[in-house]
């Protein structure tokens, strides 16, 4: 029962479950059962990491899961580098993605509310926002405070990629996460190895290097959570660590 103020008592509501879309991948599951619809998460990482090749594998399990097409929203390649990826990748059915090039974006951003209320997507992929000046935080902070009010109004989750470049740390995202614009904060790294709770090495089994998700902040979950993947010809694939003798 609500007050005449809107005020809620706890005790007065039944816990009601957080709806979650899967991933396709366990280990990418957002640290929890897969991703909260209303969100919008920040994946940052270095230029090579994966990124993006994740981001992809993610949309395709999205798409299939609610019969909408992604979004994928590209400001470092164009329309054939996208769909070559996503060749490479899903293979089986491009149906399942709307892509917007980098020639066709000139100034801003480029996402309109009407673009996003005629297509429809299931879900959102902005790849990538660099952090070298203050145009492009600028730039982050538009597309955070649009994704914030189209992830609510649509119940449509968002993946923000920002490339953090040589040098430039983690710093300029930061901010952006302590003032609320993003609900789960990702980064993506290569190691050459791990290290298990055991103190044992592990080596890539291929001549890629690890690729490891950390999940450093989820307001809907579990955070501090690490996975791990080896990267193949159609992407990424979950890496075990072996289990304890």
């Amino acid at each position: 029962m609500k007050d005449f103020d809107g005020v809620l008592r706890m005790t007065s509501e039944p816990t009601k479950r957080l709806e979650r879309w899967p991933t396709g991948i366990a280990q990418a599951n957002f640290g929890e059962r897969g991703i909260v619809p209303k969100s919008v998460s920040l994946l940052v990482g270095e230029p090579g990491d994966g990124r993006s090749t994740l981001s992809l594998q993610i949309a395709a399990a999205i798409a299939k899961h609610t019969n909408r097409p992604a979004l994928i929203v590209s400001y470092d390649e164009v329309f054939e580098q996208v769909k070559h990826r996503a060749t490479r990748i899903v293979q089986d059915d491009l149906t399942d993605f709307l892509v917007m090039g980098s020639e066709e974006l000139q100034d801003g951003h480029g996402i309109t509310t009407e673009m996003l209320q005629r297509w429809n997507p299931s879900l959102v992929v902005v790849d990538s926002i660099r952090v070298d000046g203050v145009r492009d935080h600028d730039l982050m902070r538009a597309i955070g405070e649009l994704a914030r009010a189209d992830a609510i109004r649509a119940q449509r989750p968002w993946i923000v990629i920002g490339t953090v470049l040589s040098g430039a740390g983690e710093d300029g995202w930061t901010g952006a996460v302590d003032h609320g614009l993003f609900d789960t904060w990702l980064t993506m790294s290569r190691a050459s190895e791990i290290e298990t709770l055991e103190g044992k090495v592990l080596r890539s089994p291929n001549r890629e290097a690890f690729r490891v998700l950390m999940t450093r902040r989820n307001r809907f979950g579990r955070a501090d959570v690490e996975s791990y993947f080896t990267m193949t010809e159609t992407g990424l694939v979950p890496y075990e660590l072996p289990a304890k003798d």
